[in-house]
C-alpha cells in the first residue's frame, strides 16, 4: 500500500490533540493531517475513538521477547527485542550492550549494520554502554570487563560512521581528547557509571559530550559543595539526559527536578528494559 488514510481517532502530534482530523500516509511517511484527507482514494482504516500518537524511541534497550543482546549479539535477537517493544509503542529503539569483551562489541556491531541492511523494523543504530566506566560505579556491569579507553579502541570507534552510535563514558576515564576526537566522529558521547567531578563534567560537556546515561542512577550524589556530575547535567541547558521515570530508580521529586532543570525537550525517557519485557 503506497497511500492509505487513518480516521476517526484522537491524533496527537507530539505537543496538542486534534479531533475530526484524519491522517494520510504515503510511501510510508505523512503525507497531511486535514478534514479533508479523509475523502481521498485508498485503503482507509478506521481507529474507532482510539488514540494516534508518535510511536515511542528508546535509546537504551537491553533485551526483550525473552532474549538479551549481550546474550547473543545476532540479528535474529534484535528482531526478537525490537517486536517485543513495538507491543508497548516503541517503534524505533537502541540495542544495548553493557560492558562486553572486545570480540562481543565486534559481533553486536555487526549484527546492528546487518539488521539495518535487511531493513530490521525498530533497529535505528546500537548504544554501547561501557567498558569505559567508572568500578566504583559499575552497578551490574561486570567489574572484569571494565578497562581505560585505549588509542585502538579510539580508532575503532571513530570508524563507526555508518549508522547512529550512542556511546556511553565516564569522562573521568576517558578525558576531554578521546571526547573530542570520539564527537567528530559522530557519536553521540553520553556520561554514565561514573564519580566525575562537576568540573570533569563541564570540561567533558566542552569537549563534546552531548548527554547523560539514565541521570542520578550509577553517578555520584549530588551534595551541596560537590554537585558532581548529576549538578553538571541539571545545570547544563543543552545537553540531554536521560532517565528511567517508574517512580522506583528515580524519586518523583528528583524526576520533578530534573524536567524543571533541562526542559521537556532535553529529558529522553528510556526503560532500560531487560529480557523479560514482552517475554511470557
Amino acid at each position: 500500500m503506497n497511500t492509505f488514510t487513518i480516521t476517526n481517532g484522537r491524533i496527537f502530534d507530539g505537543n496538542t490533540f486534534h479531533e475530526g482530523l484524519a491522517v494520510r500516509i504515503t510511501k510510508g511517511r505523512i503525507a497531511e493531517i486535514s478534514a479533508e484527507a479523509a475523502r481521498t482514494d485508498g485503503p482507509v482504516h478506521d481507529l474507532e475513538g482510539r488514540l494516534l500518537v508518535p510511536g515511542f524511541i528508546d535509546l537504551q534497550v537491553n533485551g526483550g521477547g525473552g532474549v538479551l543482546f549481550n546474550d547473543d549479539p545476532t540479528v535474529d535477537t534484535l528482531r526478537t527485542m525490537a517486536a517485543a517493544h513495538r507491543w508497548f509503542g516503541s517503534t524505533g529503539l537502541l540495542p544495548t550492550l553493557i560492558s562486553a569483551p572486545r570480540d562481543t562489541m565486534l559481533r553486536a556491531v555487526e549484527a546492528v549494520r546487518s539488521a539495518l541492511a535487511e531493513g530490521v523494523p525498530g533497529i535505528l543504530g546500537i548504544h554501547l554502554e561501557g567498558p569505559f566506566l567508572a568500578r566504583e560505579r559499575r552497578g551490574i556491569h561486570d567489574e572484569g570487563e571494565l578497562r581505560p579507553i585505549r588509542e585502538d579502541d579510539l580508532d575503532w570507534l571513530c570508524s563507526l560512521n555508518d549508522f547512529p552510535v550512542l556511546l556511553t563514558i565516564a569522562p573521568e576515564a576517558v578525558g576531554g581528547d578521546a571526547i573530542r576526537r570520539l564527537a567528530g566522529a559522530g557519536l553521540a558521547v553520553f556520561a554514565g557509571h561514573s564519580m566525575a567531578t562537576c568540573e570533569q563534567t563541564r570540561e567533558a560537556l566542552d569537549a563534546g559530550l552531548r548527554g547523560f546515561t539514565h541521570l542520578y542512577n550509577a553517578m555520584a550524589p549530588f551534595t551541596q559543595r560537590e554537585p558532581g556530575i548529576v549538578g553538571a547535567a541539571l545545570e547544563d541547558r543543552e545537553s540531554f539526559a536521560g532517565l528511567i521515570a517508574d517512580g522506583v530508580h528515580v524519586h518523583p521529586a528528583a524526576l520533578a527536578l530534573a524536567a524543571a532543570a533541562k526542559t521537556p525537550d532535553r529529558i529522553v525517557l528510556v526503560t532500560d528494559a531487560m529480557a523479560t519485557v514482552g517475554a511470557p
